[in-house]
């Protein structure tokens, strides 16, 4: 690939419909078991030719340093592995809210790595990437490839969601066909603060436990059978409790969302942002219904929170 021609791509947000956290390692990080989603709100990364070694360029001020913005972080990682001295600029166009549980940094990033990988010719395989991403954060390996996951260990193990549609006798379905409303509140949640919190103990556990297939069997044969029920029932994250503790206009905004929805909402990652689930056979005008509502209802309280209508993409 020609070095000098910019290139592209769209950076999805992610919402986790299972979050189970299971124990604190003995290096201070946690083993999680997740089913990670990819949803229609993205921002975009450019690559772009430059002389001046890495630059980060962001459409929002994100308050950090540049050398803190993660996707600096991938660019100078990536040189560090492949022991180049190449160049970049690359320019955030930053949709997906901070701090909200909605991947956006660890999806910038991911991006960020393969683009790079094309536009510096490197020629790394997905494997190689993936080794660079977890050394980022527990998320990013999870953006650089298609398709929800079962995700598990720290984040650097995932098998891919396979469906049986067996209404339209289609055979593998590789992501779920639905809608998701979700609401943010503008409060930003440190994930770190958010894992200590869950007080964890820790301990050693084997992520090639069986344990975790046979978790993903159960949870699968959930989803294939009766996609509608899972979708109202089944959805859990095991940092609910604290964070509706901590922040009751969140526990407040589940509330809302529930009783308009006549379904179970969620919270995503360890937050602040909360979501619900709306199946294929779920008119899109029902769902702007129920936006308009809690728009109208939070510009009366005065409460700036901002609302997405979203699709589950693979």
């Amino acid at each position: 690939m020609d070095k000098q021609k910019a290139i592209q791509q769209k950076a999805f947000a992610k919402i986790n419909l299972i979050l189970k956290v299971l124990n604190k390692r003995p290096d201070n990080y946690h083993n999680i078991f997740s089913l990670i989603h990819k949803v229609s709100l993205f921002d975009v990364i450019t690559i772009l030719p430059n002389k001046k070694n890495i630059e980060v360029e962001c459409s929002v001020d994100l308050r950090i340093p540049q050398e803190e913005n993660i996707v600096y972080k991938a660019a100078k990682t990536l040189l560090e592995y492949t022991k180049n001295n190449d160049s970049a600029l690359i320019k955030i166009d930053k949709n997906i809210p901070t701090g909200a549980g909605l991947g956006g940094g660890s999806s910038d990033a991911a991006t960020t790595l393969n683009l790079l990988n094309q536009f510096w010719n490197l020629n790394l395989s997905m494997k190689t990437l993936r080794s660079i991403a977890i050394t980022l954060g527990s998320d990013v390996p999870f953006f650089l490839e298609s398709y929800p996951k079962w995700v598990y260990g720290m984040g650097e193990h995932y098998e891919v969601l396979d469906l049986i549609d067996i209404e339209n006798n289609i055979i593998k379905r590789k992501h779920i066909d639905a809608n998701a409303l979700i609401i943010y509140p503008k409060i930003h949640i440190d994930t770190g603060t958010a894992y200590k919190k869950l007080n964890r103990q820790i301990e050693n556990i084997d992520v090639n436990d069986d344990t975790y297939l046979e978790h993903i069997i159960q949870y699968e044969n959930q989803i294939e059978y009766y996609q509608k029920d899972f979708l109202r029932n089944a959805l859990e994250n095991d940092f609910e409790k604290i964070i509706f503790e901590d922040y009751p206009e969140i526990a407040e905004i589940y509330k809302d969302l529930k009783e308009l929805s006549n379904r179970k909402p969620l919270l995503t990652g360890s937050g602040s942002a909360v979501f619900a689930i709306f199946t294929d056979k779920n008119k899109v005008s029902i769902i702007d219904f129920i936006k308009r509502n809690l728009k109208q209802k939070y510009k009366k309280e005065g409460k700036d929170y901002l609302i997405f209508r979203t699709r589950l993409v693979p």
